[in-house]
């Protein structure tokens, strides 16, 4: 059965699926990838056993098939920058494949300076479109051909690179991209879509249900995140940003009720958030609605996951960071409920 299918067939929202790592690590590995990508026969020595310590430490390592497979490895490592932001630093070396996995090592230790005349020019843009197809067949297939497609249509634009990339979560919103440095996801992505996303032009509430979100967000932010990009328009992919999160319902949790709140047997009932955009304020609440059946993969078992809704959403001025925003709306919740 195929996951892609089965998810659209349901109308499962992508809404709070986003990777939203600390960091992205793209590293060039020769095509045929197994379900490892980073263990190929082709990948660089010693990359797998770097990258898993890299992710522990809230690293995406993500291998990409190389724009020319006769040259150095290129690696490219993006990170989050401190509070508020609108897109990940990004840093790019070409380097031999004997010496990536040092390079690695010193990315995650802050210690690259020796690599410093390695450094590449890089792009404006990149765009990851997941086709591994040894970890699922909708991501070999449909994401196959959306890269084609994505290549032919639009690998000409100045300043844009279009990569294949390894999986980076959601087959079952297949084909799925990533835009970086920027770091929307986007799901069940069409040429219509492709070309919005592109272009960052043209209205926004057809692409709703494939927004997964932002990757500066994690799972109920991204939800509201998710409202305020409709609101903003496509300003919104240059405007810094922020959030938080606070459990309502039931009271009494805490963070890390937040971790994984799809898939528990004790999920949360209410949830306040606050974002800051650019000068704005968002504070919005989402609730649980119930639960859904699904699969997150071709062939998987079945699953059920909780579902969730924004049900209300403010926007105001500049000025107010999103921590104490949320902090003076849950206070406010809690007293309206006494």
């Amino acid at each position: 059965m195929r996951c892609s299918t089965v998810a659209r067939a349901a109308g499962e929202d992508p809404a709070g699926s986003a990777p939203s790592p600390a960091r992205y690590l793209l590293v060039e590995v020769p095509l045929p990838w197994p379900p490892d990508a980073l263990r190929a026969r082709g990948a660089p020595p010693g990359l797998a056993k770097v990258c898993a310590r890299a992710s522990r430490a809230g690293v995406l390592a993500l291998a990409i098939a190389p724009a020319d497979p006769t040259g150095p490895t290129r690696v490219v490592h993006l990170s989050r920058p401190n509070g508020p932001f609108a897109a990940f630093e990004r840093e790019e070396y070409l380097v031999q494949p004997g010496r990536v996995a040092a390079l690695v090592a010193a990315l995650m230790d802050g210690m690259a300076g020796s690599f410093a005349a390695h450094r590449a020019d890089g792009a404006e843009r990149d765009l990851l479109v997941c086709t591994h197809g040894s970890e699922d067949a909708c991501c070999g297939q449909l994401g196959g051909r959306l890269f084609e497609l994505a290549r032919r249509e639009h690998g000409g634009v100045p300043g844009l690179r279009v990569w294949r990339a390894s999986h980076f979560g959601g087959h079952r919103f297949a084909p799925t991209l990533v835009d970086l440095p920027t770091g929307e996801c986007w799901a069940h992505v069409d040429a219509d879509a492709l070309r919005a996303v592109v272009r960052r032009e043209g209205p926004l509430e057809p692409l709703r249900p494939r927004m997964r979100g932002w990757g500066g967000f994690d799972f109920f932010p991204q939800l509201v995140g998710r409202e305020a990009f409709l609101r903003e328009g496509w300003d919104w992919t240059a405007l810094p940003k922020a959030g938080s999160a606070r459990v309502l319902d039931p009271p009494g949790r805490g963070a890390d009720a937040l971790a994984n709140p799809v898939f528990t047997d004790r999920p949360v009932r209410r949830v306040a958030v606050g974002l800051t955009v650019g000068p704005a304020v968002y504070q919005g609440v989402v609730e649980l609605t119930g639960s859904a059946p699904g699969i997150g993969a071709c062939g998987a078992a079945g699953w059920h996951r909780s579902t969730y809704e924004v049900v209300s959403l403010t926007r105001a001025g500049a000025g107010q960071p999103a921590a104490p925003a949320i902090a003076s709306m849950a206070a406010n919740a809690g007293a309206a409920s006494m």
